[in-house]
């Protein structure tokens, strides 16, 4: 009994170990840059940007909500 505790233990710890690591790599932004555009959008210092929210204006520039109920354009 304790052998197929440590097989099903083992079995376990790969499959999970799988799903953890499989969207980790330095290859993550290459992958959506082929199919998403990626801009870095500067932001002041010493401001904690915690978004809550993302919206475009009627005339394409970003509208961020903040979880301390700030809006940044």
């Amino acid at each position: 009994m304790h052998t197929l505790n440590k097989i099903l233990s083992l079995l376990f710890l790969l499959g999970t170990g799988h799903i953890v690591f499989a969207q980790s790599g330095p290859d993550i932004a290459q992958k959506e840059s082929a199919y998403y555009r990626i801009v870095d959008v500067p932001i002041p210092q010493d401001v904690v940007l915690e978004v809550g929210g993302l919206a475009l204006t009627d005339n394409d520039r970003l509208g961020v909500s903040t979880r301390r109920g700030e809006v940044w354009i």
